[in-house]
């Protein structure tokens, strides 16, 4: 079964935070006279706390865009990982969907992987390769609405490894087009997603997948929805930071 609904939850977005974001905002417009006449360029959130970073984590967020708590994630993950440099484009351009609007809908008009967030994600990588040229390596990393992005980016080759973090429409065509190491951590509210894992399995690098299910979280508890004020999310949280940059290390070793 894949997961085949955006968001398998009704629990709403944190709104209660108060976490100042570390990171900067920058724009790149590597791609996009070629690509997006008159888009004004790609808006990256940007996290690093190396002048010479060798790794690249892409983050692509979940339906709620740029909130709060995926900003301080990717500031955990680059204090956490010295070497790295964190970056989390706005692929839905500052929108957001209206209250009680249809996600799926909404985000299939706003965020088409061929014409909007393959570019984005192009321009992302040229401003980082240009800015941090000392980069060797580049791992994705997606929540919800962003695992499909990543499995698609790593379909393309334009990243080596992928995590994502309690995935949404995922589909055995999509694992089967992968062509790097994955990480996928569910919780509670995501179906078995048996079709997806087989997928993986008959990979080559299958004994460098990793598939974990956090039975005590609810779908988002790493993204927006997650409240780090509640000490058995924030650890999860804090664990699932470190999954994943183990991951990495092992994926790319």
């Amino acid at each position: 079964m894949s997961t085949d609904t955006l968001c398998p939850t009704v629990i709403s977005p944190v709104t209660a935070t108060d976490y100042v974001p570390q990171g900067l905002f920058v724009t790149t417009y590597a791609y996009a006279d070629s690509f997006r006449p008159g888009s004004g360029g790609t808006t990256l959130y940007v996290s690093c706390r190396s002048a010479a970073p060798t790794r690249l984590f892409v983050v692509a967020y979940d339906i709620f865009g740029y909130h709060n708590n995926l900003k301080q994630l990717c500031d955990v993950m680059a204090v956490k990982k010295a070497d790295t440099v964190i970056v989390m484009p706005d692929f839905f351009r500052g929108q957001q969907p209206a209250e009680g609007e249809d996600k799926r809908a909404w985000v299939s008009g706003v965020a088409p992987w061929d014409t909007s967030v393959r570019p984005m994600l192009v321009d992302t990588l040229a401003y980082i390769r240009t800015t941090y040229p000392e980069v060797k390596s580049v791992v994705g990393l997606g929540f919800c609405w962003g695992a499909k992005p990543m499995f698609a980016a790593s379909a393309e080759g334009l990243i080596q490894c992928a995590a994502v973090v309690h995935p949404s429409r995922l589909t055995a065509e999509d694992a089967a087009s992968v062509t790097g190491p994955i990480c996928v951590i569910a919780t509670k509210n995501e179906p078995p997603m048996d079709e997806v894992k087989a997928a993986l399995d008959a990979k080559p690098f299958a004994a460098k997948n990793v598939w974990l299910r956090f039975d005590d979280m609810h779908h988002g508890y790493a993204a927006a929805r997650g409240d780090w004020s509640v000490p058995e999310q924030r650890a999860r949280v804090q664990e699932t930071i470190d999954i994943i940059l183990t991951f990495a290390d092992s994926s790319l070793a």
